[in-house]
């Protein structure tokens, strides 16, 4: 970078001089492009310093940066490795290997959850059956009454001539 400044300043110092040592007869404008040419080499001195300044300070906000970044990856990576020694995974498992594992997981664990859910919904279903064969045998009991109550009137009007039985039978299983 400072090669191409001193080159720059070199060729305009020299075209300034030609300007300046010219012979002609409107001397006048070569005497002014000469003064713009001078200033431009000023501007250029200031700029190069102010550049060079400029870059340095540029350079460590990189390098604080570098090694921010260098802590707190090795700090991530000091992470990754207590994780990996903790499940019981060697050093040589690839990212590429982990991230699959990482997916195989995530997948593994929407099932589950999914299989939970299932689960839960059949013991409800479960408990929903039980409930309903308790109300049929209800039912059915209430119904085993009714029908012995009717028996009964039955066989007061028959006044024993004939008599009728009733039988309760339980479920099948």
């Amino acid at each position: 970078m400072q090669g191409v400044f001193r080159d720059v300043q070199s060729n305009l110092e020299s075209i300034f001089n030609e300007l300046r040592n010219g012979k002609s007869s409107i001397k006048e404008i070569l005497e002014r492009t000469s003064s713009e040419i001078h200033e431009l080499i000023e501007n250029i001195i200031k700029f190069k310093a102010d550049i060079d300044e400029l870059f340095k300070e540029k350079i460590k906000a990189i390098e604080g940066l570098e090694k921010e970044w260098d802590s707190k990856r090795r700090a991530i990576d000091e992470e990754i490795n207590k994780i990996k020694q903790e499940i019981g995974i060697s050093g040589d498992l690839s990212p590429d290997r982990l991230e699959e594992l990482t997916r195989q997981r995530k997948r593994l664990n929407d099932q589950i959850e999914e299989l939970e859910k299932l689960e839960e919904k059949l013991r409800k279903e479960i408990n929903e059956r039980r409930n309903l064969i308790g109300k049929i045998r209800d039912c059915r009991h209430q119904l085993f009454e009714i029908r012995r109550k009717s028996i009964e009137e039955i066989n007061s009007f028959l006044e024993g001539r004939l008599r009728l039985t009733i039988r309760y039978q339980s479920e099948k299983k």
